[in-house]
């Protein structure tokens, strides 16, 4: 009988093979999602992202978003690392075209975080509870960020980590909403987000912890980022942010101390009046019982008998403001209407 010997070595190395492809056959896609990027409501790009299961609790995640604007392609690719309970372990982040911030790395340990952005680096104790941020999040690591938020209980801050210091987020439950889509009904809850963006984000989580919709205002005009499933109400939902702006805005609104009300007179501002008409030099506005009740020139407007707020604005847009004082909103100002 013939026989067949394998050197030990030679076997140990098939073990070694064997043990490592039954290992990465272990890491599974779990989950997958598209976004459609709208500015306006009009579709500019789009974001696609993966979650891989690396067995252990770990979980990794990479996302690409491209969208153009005003002719400029512009593209973030982003990798999240997650241990259990989606901690982040590590974030990095690539944008084109290239910007003083657009690489950055954030990682982290049992405990410390380093962070490399904008050309700088810095080391802190890692805090209990943070979540790593980068100068784009794009709508999948949001999606993260709320499912590491939820799953630690939802302190009413949540700190980001950042090369330079970031306000803590806040994270608030404000609403739900409910749309029929392809004759199924939608059930989602409405938050907003509180610095991570300039002003407050709006976004829409469903009932299987994944992130339907986020909107913000932070370039001054109303971008989207909706997954696919619920681009057939992206129009509603566009409609209950706009309401939630608002309804933040007031908020806002109340916690500004008026500078004056009841009856009162803006002086010595330029006014334009929104009609085309040459703007008027050193000119006065008098509001009372919240509405504009006359504007013009020094001297041709009869000022009230109340406290005049001289050089209070160097400009004066009165249509815009007309509008703002029957709406309730004073852009920050302190005036109470």
């Amino acid at each position: 009988m013939r026989k067949s010997f394998v050197p030990v070595g030679l076997l140990c190395a098939l073990i070694g093979v064997g043990t490592t492809l039954r290992s990465e056959s272990k890491h599974l896609v779990v989950e997958h999602g598209t976004f459609s990027i709208h500015l306006l409501l009009h579709k500019i790009g789009t974001e696609e992202y993966t979650v891989t299961d690396l067995g252990s609790g770990r979980l990794v995640m990479t996302t690409t978003s491209t969208f153009s604007d005003r002719g400029m392609k512009h593209t973030t690719s982003s990798t999240l690392e997650m241990s259990p309970m989606f901690a982040p372990t590590m974030l990095e982040q690539h944008r084109t075209p290239a910007t003083p911030n657009s690489e950055s790395l954030t990682e982290v340990d049992n405990t410390s975080v380093s962070m490399r952005e904008a050309g700088g680096s810095r080391t802190m104790r890692k805090p209990p509870v943070a979540f790593a941020g980068c100068a784009s999040m794009p709508a999948a690591v949001q999606m993260i960020m709320m499912r590491y938020w939820i799953r630690h209980h939802q302190p009413a801050q949540l700190p980001i980590l950042r090369i330079g210091e970031a306000l803590p987020l806040k994270i608030k439950l404000v609403g739900h909403d409910v749309f029929s889509s392809k004759g199924r009904m939608v059930r989602l809850k409405r938050y907003t987000i509180a610095n991570l963006v300039f002003g407050r984000e709006i976004l829409w989580m469903n009932e299987s912890g994944r992130l339907a919709a986020v909107m913000t205002f932070a370039g001054g005009l109303p971008q989207e980022e909706v997954l696919d499933e619920y681009e057939p109400v992206a129009g509603e939902l566009a409609h209950s942010g706009v309401q939630q702006e608002m309804l933040d805005l007031a908020d806002l609104d109340q916690q500004i101390r008026p500078e004056a009300d009841g009856a009162f007179a803006i002086v010595g501002a330029r006014l334009i009046d929104g009609t085309g008409a040459p703007a008027v030099e050193n000119s006065v506005v008098v509001v009372r019982a919240g509405r504009i009740v006359g504007a013009g020139a020094m001297g041709m407007v009869t000022l009230p008998t109340a406290r005049a707020l001289g050089d209070a604005f160097a400009l004066f847009w009165s249509g815009i403001w007309a509008g703002t004082l029957i709406g309730g909103h004073n852009h920050g100002q302190g005036l109470r209407w």
